[in-house]
């Protein structure tokens, strides 16, 4: 099953040392459509990460776990990750696709300001 998020998400931080990514939507105007306006934040997190394939930001996210078979090849010819040991997410939103190859995800949403640490990372 998908997971679906209104609004624009980038990348927030990538810890190299625990492996971790944070996507973040900031509460406030929305910066492509400025009628639109959030009242919560939300950070997606992925730990264990072994593969990062993707462009800075999605608008309207969608992730979705996906079969190895559904990967394409130009990825699996650049990974040397063993995805019998990792989950595959395909992200996409608007004309953006992307993928993640990592042990897992997890995603909250919150009314923190745009600067308060994320409470997924310790």
């Amino acid at each position: 099953m998908a997971l679906s998020f209104d609004g624009l998400f980038v990348i927030w931080s990538y810890d190299v040392s625990h492996a971790k990514l944070l996507l973040r939507r900031t509460k406030g105007t929305d910066f492509v459509d400025d009628t639109k306006s959030f009242k919560t934040r939300i950070d997606v997190l992925f730990k264990g990460v072994e593969l990062i394939f993707m462009p800075t930001s999605f608008y309207n996210l969608v992730i979705e776990e996906i079969d190895a078979k559904k990967l394409p090849k130009s990825i699996k010819s650049i990974s040397n990750a063993d995805t019998k040991n990792l989950k595959i997410y395909k992200l996409s939103g608007n004309s953006n696709v992307g993928y993640v190859l990592s042990l897992a995800m997890f995603w909250e949403e919150d009314e923190l300001e745009y600067n308060e640490a994320s409470s997924l990372l310790p």
